[in-house]
């Protein structure tokens, strides 16, 4: 939440300040690097139009189950970590929860510790018995609201999904396995 949101009450707003409010808003949320529900990021600034704001998270965030969560590109992590970062979000995306033997074994290959994994994954997700979800709940309100902006974060994780493709499809079929299910 902004500390001085009077400055954006009543006509005198101007789109400076406006700009001003979404910048600092954004440079928040990159600073935190935690999961943001919409409702919230919007009454975290007051302007004309929430679009300013979405559009500026656009640029350093993914829309994730109607969340947003900052992209991994501005993560602090090393480069096979932000893949495998990656392929836990798209993960989240097409599925409600990944199984956390699964997912260590499907990223081994990139080299990433089982410290390191539950590091990562703690920034967006939480444990649930054997399982990861997502932080925040779903917005399913989030894409009625708000097509356009869903449109745009999908076509911008479009090419993330080709490069962590591999490791997403090795997932999704492990996880279809008959005996992986009744060893859960």
């Amino acid at each position: 939440m902004l500390e001085n949101e009077e400055q954006f009450d009543g006509p005198q707003e101007t789109i400076a300040t406006s700009e001003q409010a979404v910048n600092k808003v954004v440079r928040s949320f990159y600073e935190r690097n935690t999961p943001i529900n919409t409702a919230v990021l919007l009454s975290s600034v007051k302007t004309t139009s929430p679009d300013i704001l979405l559009s500026a998270m656009l640029k350093c965030a993914w829309v994730v189950r109607g969340n947003w969560v900052l992209k991994s590109q501005y993560s602090p992590f090393p480069k096979a970590t932000k893949t495998a970062r990656d392929v836990c979000l798209i993960l989240l995306i097409d599925m409600v929860t990944l199984d956390k033997n699964l997912l260590k074994e499907v990223l081994s290959g990139l080299g990433i510790g089982n410290d390191l994994l539950n590091h990562m994954l703690k920034e967006f997700a939480c444990v649930e018995g054997r399982q990861w979800k997502m932080k925040l709940d779903d917005d399913e309100v989030f894409g009625t609201e708000y097509p356009e902006v869903c449109v745009a974060s999908d076509a911008g994780l479009e090419e993330i999904r080709n490069e962590v493709a591999p490791y997403v499809d090795a997932y999704k079929e492990m996880k279809q396995e008959p005996e992986r299910e009744i060893a859960l």
